[in-house]
């Protein structure tokens, strides 16, 4: 599934965006502790994750998202910001049913800076490995990565 979207309106709350055909919510229920996240959109269903960085042609799913995040530990500082380790459980949904996520472990950061991220700010990935997110962005640049044990790698 990859989703695309570069035009999206400043709004005042910035925990929310709206755009032509997506919306996100971010919703802080208690600072440091829980957030409620929900998402709905339409997303391309790629038959190879290498089709994101050239004319991105699939199928249109619509995709829905109402998770929540818990904290399981403190803050930890990090550049220009804090990462914080806690867990996601909730519904994702696509045309082919709901997912139910029962709980996972997840690592929540922000960020005030804007200088660039390292490509892996968390020292785990916990993914199936190879798996790739690759990205082009309007000035043409691409960010290609893949999970390894180590974490996020560059793929070259």
């Amino acid at each position: 599934m990859h989703v695309v979207e570069f035009d999206i309106p400043r709004r005042s709350d910035p925990m929310i965006a709206k755009a032509e055909a997506m919306w996100a919510e971010y919703t802080c229920e208690s600072p440091l502790e829980q957030w409620t996240i929900g998402n709905e959109t339409h997303a391309v269903e790629l038959d190879d994750p290498q089709e994101a960085l050239g004319r991105v042609h699939g199928t249109l799913v619509p995709m829905a998202s109402d998770l929540e995040w818990y904290a399981t530990a403190t803050a930890e500082p990090m550049p220009g910001g804090y990462r914080q380790r806690g867990v996601l459980l909730g519904e994702v949904e696509t045309r082919d049913g709901r997912i139910t996520i029962d709980e996972c472990d997840s690592v929540r950061s922000h960020r005030w800076s804007t200088e660039p991220l390292s490509v892996d700010p968390f020292d785990v990935v916990l993914a199936h490995l190879d798996a790739r997110i690759p990205f082009r962005f309007p000035d043409g640049s691409v960010l290609d990565l893949v999970a390894t044990p180590e974490g996020w790698a560059r793929r070259s």
